[in-house]
């Protein structure tokens, strides 16, 4: 048995990914790369399946738990909620795939993160919707949602400066999620019910 050192000028997963293929394709079964960085990258791909995996989960409940809780909204009204509640996270993941950003464990953890707010306003519309009208409510709590939204942004700029690439990355993806949902919850939503 004999070991080899090989040292790597980089810490991006899907390079890793590669370089592993490459050393299968070698030396097929007489090598095999060990240490942290291809420990972190199996368990980065076995994380990645799980989040991807419960992500169509998440929005399925986030709906159900909208529909449930609908009253005194009409049917009209809450479908108008849930499309709106998840134009943001989608709208995210739609522009991950238009500009062929890479699905990552940075990606994942940013989808898992917006789902998990999606619908957080509209249940504070829904509930307000008993003291009035669902236009009144959004009216009502849109201001309140735009400075939360703006306290989120700041809150994650801090990512933005850090030395770990993948955290500003984060950061970015993140932010651009929190406004995204914000547009979604609100104005796509005032938008959907104007035209309804």
């Amino acid at each position: 048995i004999q070991r080899a050192e090989i040292f790597l000028n980089t810490m991006d997963m899907p390079e890793i990914k590669k370089l592993i293929s490459k050393s299968e394709k070698l030396c097929n079964d007489k090598c095999q790369l060990t240490g942290s960085l291809i420990s972190y990258n199996e368990f980065s791909v076995k994380i990645l399946h799980t989040l991807l995996s419960s992500l169509g989960l998440s929005v399925f409940l986030v709906i159900l738990i909208l529909f449930l809780i609908r009253k005194p909204l009409t049917f009209s009204e809450v479908f108008c909620l849930i499309v709106s509640s998840i134009w943001g996270p989608l709208t995210l993941l739609s522009l991950f795939i238009i500009f062929k950003i890479p699905i990552s464990f940075v990606t994942c953890i940013c989808a898992s993160l917006l789902v998990g707010l999606t619908g957080d306003n509209a249940i504070q519309f829904i509930f307000n919707t008993k003291k009035s009208n669902l236009n009144q409510s959004i009216d009502s709590f849109s201001d309140a949602s735009l400075i939360v939204t703006i306290g989120m942004i700041f809150l994650v700029s801090i990512f933005l400066i850090s030395e770990i690439a993948s955290l500003g990355t984060l950061g970015g993806y993140i932010m651009l999620g929190f406004l995204l949902g914000f547009i979604g919850d609100v104005w796509i939503l005032k938008g959907i019910l104007k035209n309804d």
